[in-house]
């Protein structure tokens, strides 16, 4: 593993990011469980919540649904926003011990990675839920990002 700033990673804009030399077992897991709804508008990103090597909860992206949790973290500023598959599952998850992870894949059509990086406002409600570090892909890279900084 290499530590990094994020300023020597294209695109990225805030945070500490380490690469990983392979995706970790709940990153397949995600990327798995997004592949099989990737012909349905409704779930095109999975987001799986762990901790201590035990999976907590699923979230997807959904374009016909809202949440709350959604419209308070939003950044976009919109009357109404489909969820998140971060913000999903951290409302289907009770009780998220602190220093959980949540791993987001987005598979495309021919199964490979494509860019997962949650959006800032899923950062910040993740961070103030107790999620420590983010695990996705950027630029066919897996990265692991401290978000500690946002609670």
């Amino acid at each position: 593993m290499t530590d990094c700033t994020i300023r020597n990673i294209e695109y990225l804009d805030f945070g500490k990011v380490k690469l990983l030399e392979k995706a970790p077992k709940f990153l397949f897991k995600a990327h798995e469980l997004a592949y099989n709804f990737i012909n349905d508008k409704h779930y095109s990103l999975t987001a799986l919540l762990a901790y201590n090597n035990r999976k907590l909860g699923e979230g997807f992206n959904n374009y016909d649904t809202t949440h709350p949790m959604q419209l308070k973290f939003s950044n976009r500023g919109e009357n109404r926003q489909f969820i998140h598959a971060e913000i999903h599952v951290l409302t289907k998850t009770r009780n998220i011990p602190v220093g959980s992870k949540l791993y987001i894949a987005r598979p495309k059509c021919d199964k490979s990675w494509g860019n997962s990086r949650p959006c800032a406002g899923c950062m910040v409600a993740l961070a103030k839920n107790n999620v420590s570090h983010t695990i996705y892909v950027h630029s066919n890279k897996f990265i692991e990002e401290d978000i500690r900084q946002y609670r």
